[in-house]
């Protein structure tokens, strides 16, 4: 058994079975507890991406800037077909194959790491990784973040692989092309390509596109041409909504209200800002991360939970439980190879100090903090 666990494929279809073996329960329970229907299924950016209507809003200068291969696979899908079940059904497996493959890949380096723990421990992990409700909800939901998800995966497993030289010949001339692919379904991931040039990657792609062959290589300059200014053209987009939000949550916001006399009282203010955005990244849904307010439960008139202290208080307490005792377990158990990728993996969530913070934009590393939370408990400290 513990060399099946060694394996993505079977870890992947474990990850699978469980989740729909799980699905009905998680669609009872969010139906029982949140007020909006079907709201496993739907997410309010997405509402914004089918109403465009035509494919020529893709690449308007505003808004429709940001996600743009996400709104392209939308287009797709409402070209298949008009029936809104049947495009749920697509969306909500598309979400639940690349945010399991993400799990795959992350899973099966951790078990690498702990390669000398017992079958249960790996066990635990994935029972944790499929009963995770957070983890469990945007496994259905028609959400950008679980490309988000797949970003930070590949790009910790080519960290890991390039500091290990664990590599094919043309293993980074491949990556760097489906990374930018990556970037345009998810566009904060571009903000991890200026630090890849201070990585082992940017080396080693260089090397392997030079020993392309000469056809090969033109094919590829123009292609990786042509998603290098893709990718910048919709990062202007997402400059401009980041410029709305920083002045609306980040650091004006509290400038604003400390004035020009700064004091020690206003260190400490600046602190509690800072800390209380660290919470909310760890464990609060959108509605409180945005408002600031605990026992929020309306949106846009409409009354959100029939509990307030389970979906909103009891969740977060969870949800920050699983990711702090996970992050403890990868700085005090996990080798310094592996915790360097980490560290460096999380340079997406820096902007978010002077912005909204919310769970869903750590949704990539509770992916790798619920798997690695069981290891704590084991007591074995890998060699390095």
């Amino acid at each position: 058994m513990n060399s099946y666990l060694n394996k993505r494929k079977y870890i992947f279809l474990i990850l699978i079975l469980g989740k729909i073996i799980l699905l009905p329960f998680i669609y009872l329970g969010l139906n029982y507890f949140d007020n909006r229907t079907g709201t496993l299924f739907l997410l309010g950016d997405f509402i914004r991406y089918e109403n465009s209507q035509n494919i020529s809003n893709f690449f308007k200068l505003g808004e429709w800037l940001s996600n743009i291969g996400y709104m392209i696979v939308i287009y797709i899908v409402k070209i298949i077909t008009n029936v809104e079940a049947t495009r749920l059904f697509i969306y909500s497996l598309l979400s639940l194959l690349t945010i399991t493959y993400s799990q795959s890949i992350l899973i099966q380096i951790i078990f690498y790491e702990k390669r000398e723990s017992s079958l249960k421990f790996k066990l635990i992990s994935l029972m944790f990784s499929i009963f995770n409700f957070y983890i469990l909800i945007y496994s259905f939901k028609p959400s950008t973040d679980v490309f988000g998800c797949l970003g930070i995966a590949i790009l910790i497993e080519a960290l890991i692989k390039a500091e290990k030289k664990d590599i094919n010949k043309k293993y980074f001339s491949y990556w760097i092309f489906f990374f930018l692919i990556l970037c345009l379904l998810k566009n904060s991931l571009i903000l991890i390509l200026p630090f890849l040039v201070f990585t082992k990657i940017f080396s080693l792609t260089k090397k392997q596109f030079h020993a392309l062959d000469s056809k090969i290589k033109f094919i590829a300059i123009l292609i990786f041409s042509f998603l290098v200014i893709l990718n910048i053209y919709q990062f202007l987009g997402i400059l401009s909504i980041y410029n709305i939000g920083h002045n609306e949550w980040g650091l004006p916001s509290l400038m604003n209200i400390i004035g020009s006399d700064f004091s020690l009282k206003n260190l400490k203010d600046i602190f509690n800002f800072i800390f209380l955005k660290l919470i909310y990244l760890l464990s609060v849904r959108e509605s409180v991360g945005m408002t600031g307010d605990w026992f929020i439960n309306s949106s846009n008139g409409i009354i959100i939970s029939s509990n307030i202290f389970i979906t909103n208080i009891l969740s977060a307490i969870i949800l920050f439980s699983i990711n702090i005792f996970g992050l403890i377990s990868i700085f005090k158990i996990f080798s310094k190879n592996f915790v360097r990728s980490f560290i460096f993996s999380l340079i997406t969530l820096l902007p978010l100090i002077s912005y909204v913070t919310h769970h869903r934009y750590f949704l990539p590393y509770s992916l790798i903090t619920t798997a690695c939370l069981p290891f704590l408990f084991e007591g074995k400290k890998l060699k390095n």
